[in-house]
């Protein structure tokens, strides 16, 4: 049997193209296992984490209602559920603080992230001690007042309002300090990836050799040539390197090109 690696729809072994899809079919014997991901009861926005999911070159999930029509499953290919697993933690950091724990029924929505991992558990790092800090010492100052042992020039109103406020900074500061602890060994991680990138392309992209892979890049104007390089570099990281993050993967192709064609 052929199937479809678009609509996985199975056609006879006679059928080269898909008849809806238009694209060529492939044989079933190499098809890989569909896994659920997660579950999610906001439709919107389970949209937006497979625009993530796309964007991040992860092009082969699917969705579908869940049996108990409560929610919408996501599905990915078995062999990118690990790394489909660390795009949904990397989705939910950036506005909640959460992570999936892969066993509920559902997520909390969030937004995007643009920021490296290591830029992420630093922000969160400077959060947590500067909430945790601020709120502890305001907490004291308010608790020592309101007993009458220190006099500050404020009303019992404005004591309490500060007492409020301090222990919202607690709950913000330690929020942050949770978030450290599962943004450290993904920031770990990635830097880990972004210097084996570094080495493999100070070993394998010299200005010469990409050049000579595109056909007639000197006729070009200098504006055409830059993103003519710039997407040839792209197309080589990614293939070696599929796990780097897109937005990650264009920061450090500008920065090498900067490098790799400085004398122009």
């Amino acid at each position: 049997m052929a199937y479809c690696p678009n609509c996985k729809k199975t056609f006879s072994d006679e059928e080269k193209l898909c008849p809806d899809c238009h694209i060529e079919l492939l044989d079933d014997s190499a098809m890989i296992p569909m896994v659920v991901l997660t579950r999610m009861e906001d439709t919107s926005l389970s949209l937006r984490f497979m625009e993530f999911l796309k964007e991040n070159q992860v092009h082969d999930y699917t969705m579908s209602e869940s049996p108990d029509q409560e929610a919408m499953e996501i599905l990915v290919p078995e062999n990118q559920l690990d790394r489909s697993k660390k795009l949904l933690n990397s989705f939910l950091l950036e506005n909640t603080g959460d992570i999936h724990d892969f066993s509920e029924d559902s997520i909390p929505s969030s937004g995007l992230s643009k920021k490296s991992m290591s830029e992420q558990y630093e922000d969160a790092k400077s959060a947590a001690v500067t909430f945790l800090s601020v709120g502890i010492l305001g907490l004291g100052f308010a608790i020592l007042s309101l007993l009458g042992i220190l006099s500050l020039p404020l009303s019992t109103l404005s004591l309490w309002l500060l007492l409020v406020i301090c222990i919202a900074s607690i709950v913000y500061g330690a929020v942050s300090a949770s978030k450290i602890k599962v943004l450290e060994p993904l920031a770990q991680s990635e830097n880990d990836l972004m210097e084996q990138c570094r080495s493999w392309c100070a070993e394998h992209l010299h200005a010469d050799e990409i050049d000579h892979s595109i056909p007639g890049i000197f006729s070009e104007e200098t504006e055409a040539r830059y993103f003519k390089r710039i997407d040839h570099m792209k197309a080589m990281i990614h293939h070696k390197f599929p796990d780097l993050r897109t937005e990650l993967l264009d920061e450090f192709c500008d920065e090498l090109y900067e490098n790799i064609f400085s004398e122009e």
